[in-house]
């Protein structure tokens, strides 16, 4: 499947040995719940839709959160305050792994910008 000048996709199905793409198990709600809007705008059919949700689920390793130790749950919801509040746990393991938080979510992006200046 393509998807023209998207990152996330780019990073998800492109051989990059050198990137741990993981997530909390929370993507997976997430990607369900979003599921009519990707079909509306994809244009894609429910099964093909189900064949790329299967794609991307091969490609990252999911990680509990309940091994997400406390001090960056609180770090993340002071960060994600006034944001959506189902953001908190990738956040959380962003914090904990000392990665990239990779989100299409534009304005999460905006108030992570925004926090973590004033830090």
């Amino acid at each position: 499947m393509y998807f023209p000048n998207n990152k996330i996709a780019e990073i998800l199905f492109s051989p990059l040995p050198e990137i741990n793409r993981i997530s909390c198990y929370y993507t997976i709600a997430e990607m369900f719940k979003h599921q009519p809007k990707i079909l509306k705008l994809s244009k894609l059919t429910e099964d093909q839709t189900t064949a790329l949700f299967y794609e991307i689920i091969k490609q990252i390793d999911f990680i509990n959160e309940s091994i997400i130790e406390d001090k960056f749950w609180i770090e993340a919801d002071r960060l994600t305050s006034g944001v959506d509040s189902n953001d908190i746990a990738f956040v959380a393991l962003t914090l904990q792994k000392d990665g990239i938080l990779l989100t299409g979510d534009k304005h999460l992006t905006s108030h992570l910008k925004v926090s973590i200046l004033i830090r």
